[in-house]
């Protein structure tokens, strides 16, 4: 059993340690502006500005790390033993995690590019992807702690695919206006914030 709850623990640890650096590698996308002399005081809150998508793409994706972050550590709750599959299906989680700064950066500087709203989805997709691939093994295979709930089991797979259901309607509205499709993008952190049956239950699991 000891030996079962260090594996638990080391994967968690190495899910933590990723997800910290990719977060803080997004903010490296927002640079200072090089102005000098007198162009400051005439251009510094214009070239701000400019900076806009950016900041937004950056606050949409750090919130939607945080949010893989607090999901992977729930999800961890219920599960007391790994195996060589699941270890795996976390390889691949976080090799599409590590792409968020690379989306992010694309989505910022080419908003209104269709093909990076395209990019930005579909990465968010792979990470639901892995996700559910991840919970759906570790409760099929008998991962998880055995009092864990049938109810809690669905709801956990219906949120996670919720997100990327979330991203292919942004990418089907980027066809037709990429602004709006951003702004749909803005729906999936608010959706993931909100209270909701799963999150109440872990409470109660932590009380």
């Amino acid at each position: 059993m000891e030996s079962e709850e260090l594996g638990v623990n080391r994967l968690e640890t190495f899910v933590d340690a990723i997800l910290a650096i990719a977060m803080t590698i997004l903010v490296l996308d927002l640079r200072v502006p090089e102005l000098a002399g007198e162009l400051v005081h005439s251009e510094l809150a214009p070239k701000l500005m400019e900076m806009v998508p950016n900041i937004i793409a950056y606050i949409i994706s750090f919130v939607m790390l945080g949010v893989y972050w607090i999901g992977h550590y729930n999800v961890a709750k219920a599960v007391k033993r790994v195996d060589r599959t699941l270890l795996w299906l976390n390889i691949g989680y976080l090799a599409v995690v590590v792409l968020v700064p690379f989306s992010t950066a694309l989505l910022s500087r080419y908003g209104t590019e269709q093909v990076a709203h395209i990019v930005y989805g579909a990465n968010l997709m792979l990470i639901g992807a892995f996700a559910y691939l991840q919970w759906d093994h570790a409760t099929s295979k008998g991962l998880v702690a055995s009092s864990t709930p049938t109810i809690l089991i669905k709801s956990v797979k219906e949120r996670i695919i919720a997100i990327p259901a979330i991203c292919t309607f942004a990418i089907i509205i980027s066809y037709f206006n990429t602004t709006l499709s951003l702004l749909v993008y803005m729906i999936i952190p608010i959706y993931a914030i909100l209270p909701n049956p799963v999150d109440e239950y872990w409470t109660k699991i932590d009380k």
